[in-house]
């Protein structure tokens, strides 16, 4: 019984033993062909993979692209093979990159199919690389070193960065490492940061693909004034998606066409998400205002243009101002010895005055007329100041008038002041109890 003890119990391990011998003994005389077991397997694996492949393509009319020596893509009819399997109808669109047409400022609506455009160009290119059929009809694809991509928004918290610093890490990896033969596609960048500090980067980062790294860059972008690098950048092109209205709602074309875009439609996009209705009415209102002012960009001028061509600071202070508060402005005198008026919205009067001096940052409410700045305005705008004053001060400073009525003597004081200030011949109307008109009339 001991000895049968002693079996079973270390039956389990002795299997084990054996099992680790026979196994090393087949290594050892399978060693000499391992070498050509691999390239077997190697061949096997690859042979799936394009059994499946052609499989694929032919059932879903893939094409074979062909490959030219001169840098640039051209394709016909190209899908992107994952969106197309999800909608029921996909349009499918062309792309034309070469040396001579290297950058596209893509606009065009929210939805309207920028990203899948843009998105889709970059898969064809990576399975023509791999060997692979191509979701198109056809397919020209020139050398290609990498594909860089800037799309999406993401933060690193953890790392310290926040989205705007993520998005300006990426495009400065782009911009150090892409060369002529890269494919370069940059989706929105410059939104996390202010307006024009974000338009500003996104001009300079497109001006620096076209002109530095020359690599074919599709350029995607909700900011209309960059459609206007055609004019100004040799290879550089216009390409948009439309969308029409129909009666309370949109729809979206989805197809490539030559030429900027004019509209984004994000108030419909956010009708269509769900946003409040009072909230969109509240949008399209303020719209219509900003609409309004924006008639007056024959004013403003050009964004970009050279530093040596300034606009009239005046027109500047009108535009961003009413662009942001919707100030109303006293007239401008067209002639005259003592030039434009100061405007109405707390801007100093040096701004105007010089042609050179940085546009000011615009104040968050108008400047309170104090005595220097009535007198300044005195001197060089008329006999009375520009600068407002708010309702809510006047209506205390004549509920204090109404409190405490001053004596005829020192209101006939503070009249001759005004007089000796350049008031009109006439005299003070300010009305007291008792009295039908000030005693200094």
């Amino acid at each position: 019984l001991k000895a049968f003890e002693d079996k079973a119990l270390s039956a389990q391990e002795r299997a084990l033993a054996r099992e680790k011998s026979l196994y090393d003994a087949l290594l050892r005389d399978l060693a000499a062909a391992i070498p050509a077991l691999q390239r077997a397997a190697q061949a096997l694996a690859m042979l799936d993979v394009l059994a499946m492949h052609a499989a694929q393509a032919e059932a879903l009319s893939w094409a074979r692209p062909s490959f030219v020596a001169a840098p640039g893509f051209a394709i016909r009819s190209g899908r992107h093979p994952i969106v197309e399997k999800e909608v029921e109808h996909f349009i499918p669109n062309d792309l034309t990159l070469d040396p001579a047409r290297r950058l596209l400022v893509v606009t065009g609506p929210n939805m309207g199919g920028k990203s899948t455009y843009m998105r889709q160009a970059a898969v064809i290119a990576l399975l023509a690389c791999c060997g692979l059929f191509v979701p198109a009809r056809s397919a020209e694809i020139g050398p290609l070193d990498a594909i860089y991509t800037r799309v999406g928004a993401a933060d690193d918290l953890a790392g310290g960065r926040s989205t705007f610093m993520v998005e300006m890490t990426e495009a400065a990896y782009i911009l150090h490492r892409a060369t002529p033969e890269s494919l370069v596609v940059i989706d929105e960048i410059g939104r996390g940061t202010s307006t024009f500090d974000g338009l500003a980067l996104a001009w300079a980062i497109a001006r620096a693909l076209a002109l530095d790294n020359h690599s074919l860059t599709l350029f995607a972008t909700h900011y209309f004034e960059l459609t206007a690098l055609p004019s100004e950048l040799e290879g550089c092109a216009n390409v948009h998606f439309d969308a029409v209205e129909h009666k309370d709602g949109i729809v979206f074309l989805h197809e490539v066409a030559e030429g900027p875009a004019n509209r984004s439609y994000g108030l419909q996009v956010a009708k269509l998400a769900g946003v409040p209705a009072d909230a969109i009415r509240q949008a399209r209102a303020y719209l219509a205002r900003l609409d309004r002012f924006s008639t007056r960009r024959d004013a403003h001028g050009d964004l970009f243009a050279p530093t040596g061509v300034a606009d009239p600071p005046s027109q500047k202070i009108r535009f961003f101002a009413e662009l942001t508060i919707g100030v109303v402005f006293c007239g401008e005198r067209l002639s005259g010895a003592r030039g434009p008026q100061t405007p109405t919205c707390g801007y100093p009067a040096s701004a105007v005055a010089n042609p050179t001096s940085p546009l000011p940052r615009h104040p968050r409410r108008p400047a309170r007329p104090t005595r220097a700045r009535q007198a300044f305005a005195a001197s060089r705008n008329g006999p009375r100041s520009s600068f407002p004053v708010s309702g809510a001060r006047r209506g205390r400073a004549r509920g204090r008038a109404r409190a405490r009525p001053a004596s005829p003597r020192a209101h006939r004081g503070r009249c001759n002041r005004s007089a000796a200030a350049g008031r009109p011949a006439g005299g003070c109307r300010r009305r007291r109890p008792g009295l039908r008109r000030c005693r200094s009339r």
